[in-house]
């Protein structure tokens, strides 16, 4: 995983370079679940096209956690 932005308040955008389709992930600690990761469901490809439009996709816990 890779850090590649900082919303501030603890909100960051991370990259898993692991995995050819880059899919990113969010990070927003939960102290009552002591989980902070993400899955955000896009790739980074398409995260970038949608950022570029101004289409920020900002991370949300969706009951889906690592």
């Amino acid at each position: 995983m890779v850090p590649v932005l900082d919303w501030g308040c603890a909100l960051s955008a991370l990259i898993d370079f692991t995995d050819p389709t880059g899919p990113v992930w969010g990070w927003d600690w939960d102290p009552d679940t002591e989980q902070g990761l993400i899955p955000m469901g896009i790739d980074l490809t398409t995260w970038l096209s949608d950022s570029l439009r101004g289409e920020w996709v900002l991370p949300r816990w969706t009951g889906r956690r690592r």
